[in-house]
């Protein structure tokens, strides 16, 4: 009987103890927001909302620069010099148009607002809503 106390005693309050980072360190993981991209490439910059980690490149919900409209655009990876992800830290870092490798892919569509993707109903409501009749590009050709 008081080893069994005992044991409690030292593993109750073990049980409390936590390792890695914790929902303060991932405010997206809290709401149903994806995390802030902001990407720089040959044409400016572009950032916004991960919706999305598709083959051809990253769909975001992007602020139209000073105002406060916002329009659903797709920034092909191929257009991206460089692309931070809030403060994810190099680990998610997209570099010199390169496509993301299967790690970091699996890590960016984690904390995009849709990890599972977008249906084409769900993409066709939030073009709807934005006033769009279809996705735009970030960057031009």
């Amino acid at each position: 009987m008081r080893r069994a106390l005992l044991v409690s005693l030292i593993v109750l309050p073990l049980e409390g103890c936590h390792l890695g980072p914790g929902l303060d360190e991932f405010p997206f993981a809290r709401r149903p927001e994806g995390v802030t991209v902001d990407a720089s490439g040959r044409q400016g910059n572009v950032a916004g909302e991960l919706l999305e980690v598709q083959d051809a490149g990253l769909l975001l919900l992007s602020t139209e620069p000073g105002t406060a409209s916002k329009r659903i655009v797709l920034l092909p990876y191929g257009a991206i010099r460089e692309a931070r992800f809030g403060a994810l830290g190099a680990t998610y870092a997209l570099k010199d148009g390169q496509p993301p490798g299967a790690a970091t892919r699996e890590r960016l569509q984690r904390v995009s607002r849709f990890p599972q993707g977008l249906s084409e109903a769900i993409l066709r409501r939030l073009l709807d809503t934005h006033g769009q009749a279809e996705v735009q590009k970030a960057v031009p050709d």
